[in-house]
């Protein structure tokens, strides 16, 4: 009985180990970096109640091939380095109640990050291409920072399910009406939400409507669109002597909202020509140096799939200049529709005088379309043409 009773101890205890190699915590221990003597096998680690002040490449890329949930809440984390995490299947990252000021580049798991928590810190902006790529999070936490505008990430995660925002410094106006129309079960933005315009201080979110908001102006400095695209284009031409520059996702509405954005952001000498976003995401523009000449044609045929904006640009020689812009694939699509109509255009667009350049963001990927397996291949079999493929992220090319 008592040689039992020993067995019985010694298979619970190797047990008992066997749980804690999955798990490891080291939690008020005033860490003020990721130990190093972490099993390789680890699934999860908590490192709770720390000083540690930056999360740094070397402490997870390719040492944790099974890591699947990671909680640093109440640190001092200030940065986490670019390219962090590598090599893991990081599904939950928990950042709760610490330093940061922005959205931490989190792209090397962006194929398993389900659950981010970015409660209590220190956020004040966060642009579109900080967020966009996190195309499988269904659950994202930004509550208690200090954001006060936010663009429309929401599009680019299909599988969202739980969108807290409350304790922030919201500006209610049209550059925020989009939260109106962000499903109530899924948005959490508190009772009072508004800092901006006062007169909504004490206005419950539930009385405020869509159209109110979209008729609120916003304090133009502060404007989500203008944060964008001062979060994606930190050099503006005028800043490095650019004489054409062409902007996808302008988020411009095509209506009086539009000026002081405008205002805000076109440099001295430049010019303007864009074409206002067909749904809640997109729009393009060309900006260009008041002294380049610019034409934009007479007529121009217009696409279901895509936005698109083209102009003659005359130097020494005459350039037809085209910005192409097709929005996020839906469930119910498929490339052929958006091919085929891009194939009319080219045609179109290269039968007239002059070089031909064409610019934008088509979404390749989310048609299926990976590595050399561009359809442009047989557009440009014998026609002279070459098309060259970007992808700065998983979710744009």
């Amino acid at each position: 009985m008592e040689i039992r009773n020993l067995l019985c101890l010694l298979v619970s205890f190797s047990s008992f180990k066997e749980i804690f190699c999955d798990l490891v915590y080291h939690n008020h221990n005033i860490l003020t970096s990721v130990p190093e003597d972490i099993p390789s096998s680890t699934t999860e680690i908590w490192l709770y109640g720390n000083a540690i002040r930056t999360i740094r490449r070397r402490d997870f890329n390719d040492k944790y091939s099974d890591l699947e949930d990671l909680t640093v809440r109440y640190n001092k984390i200030k940065s986490i380095e670019s390219g962090c995490f590598k090599g893991t299947v990081l599904r939950s990252l928990d950042l709760d109640s610490n330093e940061l000021t922005c959205v931490p580049d989190l792209r090397e798991i962006s194929g398993t990050l389900e659950v981010l928590n970015l409660r209590f810190n220190q956020i004040t902006k966060i642009s579109m291409t900080e967020l966009n790529y996190l195309t499988k999070l269904n659950e994202l936490s930004l509550s208690v920072n200090l954001i006060s505008t936010i663009m429309d990430f929401t599009l680019f995660m299909p599988e969202l399910q739980d969108f807290e925002l409350q304790g922030n410094p919201l500006d209610c106006c049209h550059g925020t009406a989009w939260l109106k129309q962000v499903s109530t079960g899924i948005l959490y933005v508190g009772t009072f939400p508004c800092n901006y315009p006062s007169k909504w201080n004490s206005t419950a979110w539930i009385d405020i409507t869509y159209d109110m908001i979209l008729k609120q102006l916003c304090d133009v400095a502060k404007n989500a669109i203008v944060q964008d695209w001062k979060g994606r284009y930190l050099c503006l031409p005028k800043d490095q002597g650019i004489h054409i520059l062409c902007v996808n996702e302008t988020w411009l509405k095509g209506t009086e909202t539009d000026s002081p954005v405008i205002s805000e952001l076109l440099p001295g000498g430049y010019l303007i020509r864009h074409v206002p976003r067909m749904s809640r995401l997109g729009g393009i523009a060309i900006i260009h140096h008041s002294l380049i000449d610019v034409h934009a044609p007479s007529s121009s045929l217009n696409f279901a799939t895509f936005e698109h904006q083209e102009c003659l640009v005359k130097v020494r020689q005459c350039m037809r200049l085209a910005v192409v812009y097709s929005p996020p694939n839906t469930k119910s699509c498929t490339m052929n529709p958006f091919f085929n109509e891009f194939a009319d255009f080219l045609e179109s667009f290269s039968s007239q005088k002059g070089h031909v350049l064409i610019t934008g963001i088509t979404d390749l990927h989310a048609y299926g379309l990976t590595g050399n397996e561009l359809p442009c291949k047989g557009w440009q079999a014998g026609s002279g043409y070459v098309c060259h493929r970007l992808r700065q992220n998983p979710s744009e090319d």
